[in-house]
């Protein structure tokens, strides 16, 4: 099977249980033939024996909450008989066992239970497969329940793999009821992992059966709404389910007379979500967009819509019907609409802005692709220390200085040589987005050495004097968190997609104002991890695509790769 999943490109992830062995009270044969008994934790097949397992008896069996740590990962739990990970030879067996695997085809993991298991014993398991894999590096999932409700959390297992995002299935869910609370899908400060750790779901077999809130095939215009939210938004890595029927929980699938699966032709009780329409025809629009933030959003009762990086835009409606003009932030065209293969021709004007007409109650959406050069744009960061007060505001000013080009005016636009094509990510933080740096960066398309741009937006009648940076710490706890901030408190971030092919050489230069005074000129010098630029100047020079880290009114920089 796993030679014919992958001769047509299909990776096969194993469920894998690691924590225990069979539960108390059962005994016999195994699937291979080797004898066991539970109650004796003797398993000699593997072998295990009594030292291999946690000794219940210094467990208060009467104990089943999930509160304290120590016990949920040193005791058996629901009758299970519980593997001690921290023993050399248990973590020898079960890295030979995945090994085996890998040996076979196999492609990766998925650890069930894994929050029963302490994080240090499965980084040694992990580091034993890869002694034994000949250089494979597995893909591994671990299966974390974490709803804030007790002491073990996802982000203790983030950097062992992709982490189960159990929150995101909930409160998807919420938003599909509620348009108004999309926008607390992410909430980075109750604990959530980073977009790079999280594996997201709108269901899982065990959420379908177990948890009366989650959105299931049983109801399919909310349950597609859910899962073409998740595919188009891009947090995390994201499951489509694959379902059978079923009206009681411990139903198995479709099977024939003497119990065997019957065949999955999506009839005959399999539901096959993955092939629904609207669902399959947005794993394309997502992978196109795989990467590129969330900008440009609209989110009411009526509507949620945004766009993602220069590359796509997706909305979709709570009702049957939605006239008005969406904000895409896409260049002037015309447009094909992914989902109804082309049959709709959407127009985007000089101003981003887009008129849309929704009418239909059961496939509620639109999604565009564009074809936006993106070969020359790379995400670029910058990093400026400078201790301000509440109220202050950094902005920054850059490109190419007159003195290296000629054709350079006091107009940023496509026609000035020295003004740097430039896109503004939207800045999540825990707390979320700035309404200041949202207003500012609307409308701010170059970075230059002037004053905002005809078109640029202003906060509180506040007009913006340059392009708009954002207040970060590197500190999880605060909401204006950033992780692209490693230093410090009072990092000015500035976190855009650059056009390269305008830069000298991928150097440009830039400098930055408060309150209208611009920092003093600066004796340049190489930035520490950066080759020398290929002029000098009195500004900052950063290089494009890279983390560039700067102090106000000093020479001193650092460049870091993103």
């Amino acid at each position: 099977m796993v030679d014919r999943c992958r001769h047509v490109g299909v990776r096969v992830i194993v469920d894998v249980v690691l924590n225990n062995m069979a539960s108390t009270g059962r005994q016999g044969e195994g699937t291979v033939g080797t004898p066991y008994d539970a109650d004796l934790l003797l398993f000699p097949g593997v072998p295990y024996f009594e030292d291999d397992f946690n000794n219940a008896s210094l467990c208060n069996s009467n104990d089943t909450t999930y509160s304290d740590v120590e016990k949920m990962r040193n005791c058996p739990q629901f009758g299970m008989t519980d593997l001690d990970q921290s023993r050399e030879h248990v973590q020898d067996a079960m890295a030979e066992f995945l090994g085996g695997l890998l040996r076979m085809g196999v492609s990766g993991f998925r650890v069930n239970g894994a929050k029963f298991m302490w994080p240090q014993d499965l980084r040694a398991i992990q580091e034993k497969v890869n002694e034994r894999s000949g250089g494979i590096k597995p893909f591994y999932l671990l299966d974390v329940y974490d709803t804030g409700s007790d002491d073990v959390t996802a982000r203790e297992y983030a950097d062992l793999g992709y982490v189960t995002e159990y929150r995101y299935a909930q409160r998807v869910a919420e938003g599909v009821r509620d348009f108004t609370k999309f926008w607390e899908v992410v909430n980075y400060a109750a604990g959530m992992v980073d977009t790079d750790q999280a594996f997201v779901f709108v269901d899982t077999p065990a959420t379908q059966r177990f948890v009366p809130s989650t959105l299931t095939f049983k109801h399919p215009r909310e349950y597609i709404m859910a899962t073409a939210f998740t595919l188009a938004y891009g947090y995390g890595s994201a499951q489509v389910m694959s379902s059978f029927e079923f009206d009681d929980y411990n139903q198995g699938p479709p099977s024939n007379a003497g119990y065997s699966t019957r065949d999955g032709y999506c009839q005959g009780g399999w539901v096959c979500e993955h092939r629904w329409r609207d669902i399959f025809k947005l794993v394309p629009f997502s992978n196109a967009v795989a990467g590129k933030d969330v900008n440009h959003v609209t989110a009411n009762q009526d509507v949620v819509a945004f766009s993602r990086g220069r590359n796509g835009f997706f909305a979709m409606i709570s009702g049957a019907n939605f006239s008005g003009e969406l904000d895409t932030g896409l260049p002037p065209d015309d447009y094909c609409e992914e989902l109804s293969n082309c049959d709709i021709i959407l127009t985007v004007d000089e101003n981003g802005k887009m008129q849309v007409d929704m009418r239909d109650d059961y496939n509620p959406f639109i999604a565009i692709l564009t074809d936006a050069p993106e070969n020359s744009y790379k995400r670029t960061v910058v990093l400026l220390e400078k201790h301000t007060v509440h109220g202050q505001y950094v902005f920054f000013r850059g490109g190419i200085d007159h003195s290296r080009r000629t054709g350079c005016n006091e107009n940023p636009t496509a026609g000035n040589n020295c003004s740097v094509p430039i896109y503004l990510r939207n800045v999540e933080m825990p707390g979320g987005n700035s309404a200041a740096y949202q207003s500012w960066r609307e409308g701010d398309r170059y970075l230059d050495w002037y004053g905002p741009e005809e078109g640029q937006g202003a906060f509180s009648d506040w007009q913006a004097y340059g392009t708009p940076g954002v207040w970060t710490t590197n500190d999880p706890s605060d909401y204006r968190y950033s992780p692209v901030n490693t230093y410090g408190e009072h990092y000015w971030l500035l976190d855009m997609e650059v056009d390269c092919s305008k830069t000298e050489n991928g150097y440009f230069e830039l400098k930055a104002t408060l309150d209208g005074v611009w920092e003093q000129d600066i004796a340049g010098q190489q930035c520490a991890g950066a080759g020398p630029a290929p002029f000098t100047s009195i500004n900052h020079v950063a290089v494009c695509g890279q983390v560039n880290v700067f102090h106000w009114n000093e020479a001193r920089c650092e460049v870091e790769t993103l």
